[in-house]
């Protein structure tokens, strides 16, 4: 990680190893950035992103331009350990996600095992006919 002020240009340039930060880290601090500073990518050299913040209001001083630049260093770092992070945790959710409907499967065939046919239709019988003597209506209340 890199920064340069040019206080003559009012900007700031940070450049940024592509082998630390991915393309989308990057983008995604663009993104971010969108409204503090105008931002736009210029002239990366192989194994580099360099990305040049000018100030979006206010004046361009030292004070503004390092702080911009590292508050944006700042950012990218920490989208590049999110993406890490989802990267990492990616199997730990599918496998969590596997186990909860597997778990839930199983706990179904367990409560349809435990009712046989006849007891579910016996059962069936005593809601229609409470149905029936409530004139259609639930708990004896209109729909």
């Amino acid at each position: 990680m890199i920064w340069d002020i040019d206080l003559e240009s009012g900007e700031a340039s940070v450049t940024l190893c592509r082998g630390a930060y991915e393309r989308e880290a990057v983008a995604m601090t663009v993104k971010l950035w969108a409204r503090r500073a105008r931002c736009r990518e210029a002239g990366s050299k192989a194994g580099f992103f360099r990305i040049v913040l000018r100030p979006a209001g206010g004046p361009a001083t030292r004070e503004t331009l390092q702080a911009l630049a590292g508050g944006f260093l700042c950012e990218a770092l920490n989208q590049q350990c999110r993406l890490d992070t989802v990267k990492l945790n990616g199997n730990v959710q599918k496998l969590i996600l596997t186990q909860a409907l597997y778990s839930a499967q199983k706990a179904g065939e367990r409560s349809r095992a435990a009712v046989s046919p006849a007891r579910a239709e016996r059962l069936a019988r005593e809601a229609r006919g409470m149905m029936r003597k409530s004139g259609g209506r639930a708990n004896g209340r209109s729909a």
